[in-house]
């Protein structure tokens, strides 16, 4: 029998929010409430800035507490966005990683609410860059600020940079990338093919649930989390219960307990109203 849950996580962006990026469906907002209502907390936790939170958690709810954002890198209030934790990569570690990606895909910097690139990574994403629309129309269009020197940047504001994003464009820059994430002092998780985000050691997405179950004097064990990609894995077996989304990779899915249907057809609506009968 599944355990009876406290708490709710879940991700944003292939779990909760529908196409646009941007907004959760009618029928997840009424399960959210009436969790809320049967005095379950409520976590959205995501690979996304502060900044970069998406139009529907601008708006206020009655499980309006707290945000866990840049794959645990920071804690916030979700109401006023007060910083309640903050764990930073160190300057000379994202010096280190300028300097290795150089020439190996593309990287950006995410520092004071803004997405940093240099001009020329910024070329060749504007070129190859495979991902999904929405990156470049919206994370660069919006936050992005192309300077000549990355590593200038940063200098200018060591202590502030949560996240950085490396792209690669084929199978070689890929593995090497790997190669070069494996040897620093960093968290990273290959959340699409050759799509790299990257924090600090104490920036993941179960390390921020485990601090918030411990603020609110929680066990992990009583809380559940919905989640569809790789930055999720951190979590999968280390809570009561997890929850993949039908458009999970099939690896996510065979550690989950339960699979939910996709993002798109409300299947974060639909889990969170199977685990409130539990």
């Amino acid at each position: 029998m599944l355990a009876k849950i406290k708490l709710i996580a879940m991700d944003l962006d292939g779990t909760t929010l529908q196409k646009d990026h941007e907004s959760f469906s009618p029928r997840l907002l009424h399960a959210l409430d009436e969790a809320e209502r049967e005095g379950i907390h409520i976590l959205p936790v995501t690979g996304r800035p502060w900044e970069m939170r998406p139009k529907v958690l601008q708006n206020r709810y009655p499980w309006s507490e707290r945000i866990v954002c840049a794959n645990g890198a920071e804690e916030r209030d979700l109401r006023d966005g007060t910083v309640l934790r903050q764990y930073a990569i160190d300057a000379a570690t994202v010096e280190r990683l300028i300097q290795s990606a150089r020439d190996i895909g593309a990287l950006e910097i995410h520092q004071n609410g803004h997405q940093y690139i240099s001009a020329g990574d910024y070329q060749k994403e504007a070129a190859a860059h495979p991902g999904p629309w929405y990156h470049g129309d919206r994370v660069l269009k919006d936050f992005g600020i192309i300077v000549q020197d990355l590593e200038e940047q940063i200098r200018k504001d060591p202590a502030g940079i949560v996240k950085a994003s490396w792209f690669c464009f084929d199978d070689n820059s890929c593995r090497r990338a790997r190669e070069i994430l494996a040897q620093l002092p960093v968290s990273a998780a290959e959340t699409a093919p050759g799509g790299f985000e990257i924090g600090c050691p104490e920036a993941n997405k179960y390390l921020g649930i485990q601090r918030v179950c411990r603020e609110l004097g929680l066990d992990p064990a009583e809380a559940a989390y919905l989640g569809d990609s790789e930055n999720d894995r951190s979590v999968f077996g280390r809570v009561g219960i997890s929850v993949a989304m039908g458009n999970a990779p099939q690896g996510l899915k065979e550690i989950a307990d339960l699979v939910a249907d996709n993002y798109d057809d409300d299947g974060a609506a639909k889990a969170i109203e199977q685990l409130m009968k539990q």
